[in-house]
């Protein structure tokens, strides 16, 4: 079953500022997106939250992303699913990847058509740990659950990344400018200070909610 193209279809001013501006193949079934802080990876998490809304109100959005993580239900009340846990009892880790794997295991059971969409799904898990979620999640959709529609991955990880390539269909976008997962893996870490950082993310913000509005109101 094949993703919906509108899903990924972006206003052009909202894409040649976030820097998707191809058209995506309307066979992929995996979006793997990466990207810096703050360089609008969630904003167009949030777009893609929209275009499922509104226009695909039948297709169920299934997802782990921090705005669950903090407010849980009540900051998508239609999303059936959502992270739960206590970081006072549990680590966060455990957490994310227990829920990792009852995502998963809720999509082969699944009768009816949805998306799976995984926000920073490394958070609080060790690189160990990363390879091996990364590597369990690739194994398990060697075999696609029949009424699973697409992933729509925002990741750190390289391992993540690294594994989900290996999959069959799988389109790649990044913020920053690599052309390939490769690429990005393997690239050299330039060291981002606290005060360059803060100043640069306050004004990708400040465009992004501005771009935000200009959307809504259209």
């Amino acid at each position: 079953m094949k993703l919906p193209r509108s899903l990924f279809q972006m206003h052009s001013d909202l894409a040649k500022i976030l820097g998707v501006n191809k058209d995506l193949d309307t066979a992929c079934k995996v979006l793997l997106i990466t990207g810096q802080n703050a360089c609008g990876k969630s904003m167009l998490r949030r777009v893609i939250e929209m275009n499922i809304d509104f226009f695909y109100p039948d297709i169920e959005l299934i997802q782990i992303s921090h705005q669950l993580r903090s407010y849980g239900p009540s900051y998508r009340p239609s999303s059936k699913m959502c992270l739960s846990g206590h970081e006072s009892f549990e680590s966060t880790g455990y957490i994310t990847t227990k829920h990792t794997k009852f995502i998963f295991d809720v999509s082969n059971r699944r009768k009816t058509p949805h998306i799976i969409v995984l926000d920073e799904p490394e958070i609080g898990m060790s690189d160990e740990l990363q390879a091996g979620v990364a590597l369990w999640m690739r194994k398990r959709l060697c075999t696609w659950p029949r009424m699973l529609m697409g992933i729509v991955v925002f990741t750190h990880s390289k391992p993540f990344a690294s594994e989900f390539k290996k999959l069959d269909e799988v389109l790649f976008y990044n913020f920053d400018g690599f052309t390939s997962v490769e690429e990005w893996v393997n690239r050299d870490i330039v060291a981002l200070l606290p005060d360059d950082f803060l100043n640069e993310a306050l004004l990708k913000q400040q465009t992004i909610g501005r771009l935000m509005e200009k959307v809504l109101n259209m």
